[in-house]
């Protein structure tokens, strides 16, 4: 992957959370690389319309690497499978 490619994605990508929103859902994605600023990771995505896409990921104190919604919401609750 090319460094320009890498900028235009970080200039050009919408979140992969809204894809739906833009029109997009379903689309096949590839991911095209990483960029770091500050405590966050972004990892960019080109889907196979030319779309860039990302997902952003968070290291901890402890120098963990887990998703953004994991490290704002709390460890993901695992479901016990029985239903009322």
């Amino acid at each position: 992957m090319k460094q320009s490619e890498l900028q235009n994605a970080w200039e050009q990508a919408y979140s992969m959370e809204n894809m739906a929103a833009h029109e997009a859902e379903g689309r096949q994605v590839e991911y095209i690389g990483s960029a770091s600023k500050g405590k966050r990771i972004y990892d960019f995505y080109r889907d196979d319309a030319g779309a860039y896409w990302y997902l952003v990921r968070i290291i901890l104190v402890t120098g963990e690497v887990v998703p953004e919604q994991e490290a704002i919401f709390g460890q993901k609750k695992k479901r016990s499978g029985k239903r009322f």
